[in-house]
């Protein structure tokens, strides 16, 4: 049976929908807790690889009690040489971006020139033909998303810009043949966002101010089911192109 080995970061960033659409598809589901010092696992014929967000960033490559993220930065590097599908969430795309050459750095408001963090649901938009089929088109479409990073990536000159938000250009991008980095979280279900408020609630307010908890709560009311339908088919359809 193939499978979708995810990579998980920290415990509440899950693969949530991920998971349930990968079963749907027919991949046996295996999940790799390195953060809990499980080891990066070995390389199948057959495998799609999900690496999910986290706290961390390109900067920490060099914490002791973050050692996997170089075995990780191997891994896809391997997977990159081999055309073996990848998908990275948030933390996982800057991890591509960056074991393909691109760097990552704060993301700036474009009228203050400001550091900003990209918090909440707001949508992204589609804006390239390459992950575009006879079938479906995304190119001009949209969907609302959750944002959650104060983070911009520099892409490498071989990555393929497919959608961007108002507030960063670089939300989504294919490198090579079968890696997808998404700067944005389609996974998420509700109770992931109120999980995420909680224990984050640091980062909230900075980025969104004192009452951040209360926009954040809002929003997941009017956007989280609203769109539910929109990422479960676009998910879907990131496992049917590497079926193709």
């Amino acid at each position: 049976m193939k499978r979708l080995v995810i990579l998980q970061h920290v415990e509440r960033e899950g693969p949530s929908l991920f998971k349930d659409i990968a079963i749907d598809y027919g991949l046996d589901v295996i999940t790799h807790k390195v953060f809990l010092g499980d080891c990066i696992p070995k390389i199948r014929s057959g495998d799609i690889f999900l690496a999910l967000g986290g706290p961390m960033s390109i900067k920490n490559l060099s914490n002791n009690s973050h050692k996997w993220l170089n075995d990780e930065l191997d891994l896809i590097r391997n997977l990159l040489q081999f055309n073996i599908p990848f998908i990275g969430v948030c933390l996982g795309a800057q991890l591509l971006a960056y074991a393909a050459g691109g760097t990552v750095e704060k993301l700036f408001d474009k009228t203050s020139n400001k550091p900003i963090a990209e918090i909440g649901w707001d949508p992204v938009v589609f804006n390239n033909k390459y992950f575009n089929t006879e079938k479906t088109s995304l190119e001009g479409n949209s969907i609302n998303v959750l944002h959650w990073h104060e983070d911009r990536i520099n892409l490498p000159p071989n990555a393929h810009l497919l959608a961007s938000s108002k507030k960063c250009r670089e939300q989504m991008f294919f490198i090579g043949k079968k890696a997808i980095g998404l700067q944005f979280h389609p996974e998420i279900v509700a109770q992931d966002v109120i999980r995420w408020i909680d224990e984050d609630e640091l980062f909230v307010m900075k980025g969104l101010g004192n009452n951040g908890r209360e926009i954040l709560l809002e929003q997941n009311t009017s956007y989280c089911d609203r769109s539910h339908k929109s990422r479960v088919k676009f998910i879907g359809r990131i496992f049917e192109y590497f079926e193709e």
